[in-house]
C-alpha cells in the first residue's frame, strides 16, 4: 500500500472510512503523513464543513455525477481506500475502471459480500499491459506439518531423503528447509511465485493408524529409482503394501509409518 500513497492520485472514500482515516492523521509514520498530504474527497450526507482533516473536501448530491466531474477535474486518478459501501456503488453504476483487491484473511461468523451483484453482471476491463491490474487471490504452499512422535528423528530421516536442513528447532518441534539460512527476501520471493514448502515436525500422542490420505512423492535426481529405494532403505524406510499393485512408483513407509511414494528418476543418464 505504501508504494501506492507515493503516486499521484485523488483520494475518495466513505464517511465510515474517512472517519477512521481521519482519527490516525495526527500519527508520524510515513503513511501517515503522506494521507495528510494527499488531496482527499469524501461522499457523506451526514458530515458537515469544515472538515477537520486537511486537504479534504465534502461531497454531496448524485454520485455518479459527482464522481464523473472529478474525473474531469482531476489530472490524478481517483483512488479509494476501504469504503466498501461507496465501492459497491461505483460498481453498480460502472464507474470503477480497475479494481485491486488486498486480503487479509480473518474469520467472522457473518459479514457482507464485498461484491455483491445488485441483481447484474458487470465486467471490468483487465489491462492486459499492467500485471498490477489483474485481481489475484491466492495462496502459497509454505510448510507441510507432520503429526509425529519424535520429530527429531522424523526431520532427521527426511532431511537425508531431501537433502534438507534443519532451520528451527523447539522444544517439541523441527523444521527443515533447503536451505541453510532463510532467505532475507523469502516472503517477497513467495509472494511472487510458488515456493519449495519447508517440512514441520511436531508430537502427536496417538499413533498412525490407517493410510494416510495426503503422502508425498519424491524423484531421485543423480541415481536411478532403484538405487535410490535402497537409498533411503538404508536411511530407515521400508516397503509398504498399499494394495498398489504392480506400478511404475515404489511405496515406501518412512520410520514411522508414513507411506511415501518414489517416482520415476529425473537423472539425465537413469
Amino acid at each position: 500500500m505504501r508504494d501506492r500513497l507515493d503516486e499521484p492520485q485523488l483520494a475518495v472514500m466513505g464517511r465510515v472510512t474517512y472517519e477512521v482515516l481521519a482519527a490516525l492523521s495526527s500519527a508520524t509514520d510515513e503513511a501517515s503523513t503522506r494521507m495528510n498530504e494527499l488531496p482527499k474527497a469524501v461522499f457523506s450526507n451526514t458530515l458537515s464543513e469544515p472538515l477537520a482533516w486537511a486537504n479534504t473536501r465534502l461531497l454531496r448530491g448524485d454520485l455518479a455525477e459527482r464522481v464523473r466531474a472529478l474525473k474531469g477535474q482531476s489530472a490524478a486518478p481517483l483512488r479509494t481506500i476501504g469504503s466498501i459501501t461507496l465501492v459497491r456503488s461505483l460498481l453498480h453504476l460502472g464507474l470503477v475502471d480497475r479494481l485491486r483487491i488486498t486480503a487479509f484473511p480473518l474469520l467472522l461468523p457473518f459479514g457482507w459480500r464485498p461484491l455483491q451483484r445488485y441483481g447484474r453482471k458487470r465486467a471490468i476491463p483487465r489491462d492486459e499491459q499492467d500485471p498490477a491490474a489483474e485481481v489475484l487471490m491466492v495462496s502459497r504452499l509454505t510448510e507441510i506439518a507432520v503429526d509425529c512422535h519424535d520429530p527429531a528423528a522424523q526431520a532427521t530421516f527426511w532431511a537425508n531423503v531431501l537433502g534438507y536442513q534443519v532451520v528451527h528447532s523447539g522444544d517439541d518441534w523441527v523444521e527443515i528447509a533447503p536451505w541453510k539460512q532463510e532467505p532475507a527476501d523469502l516472503a517477497e520471493q513467495v509472494r511472487q511465485a510458488p515456493s519449495v514448502p519447508t517440512l514441520v515436525f511436531a508430537p502427536v500422542p496417538e499413533g498412525k493408524t490407517v493410510k494416510n490420505r495426503l503422502h508425498l512423492d519424491v524423484s531421485p535426481i543423480d541415481r536411478s529409482q532403484e538405487a535410490e529405494v535402497e537409498r533411503l532403505v538404508g536411511l530407515g524406510a521400508r516397503h509398504a503394501d498399499v494394495g498398489q499393485g504392480t506400478q511404475t512408483w515404489v511405496v515406501l513407509a518412512d520410520p514411522e509409518g508414513n507411506e511415501f511414494c518414489v517416482l520415476r528418476s529425473l537423472a539425465a543418464q537413469a
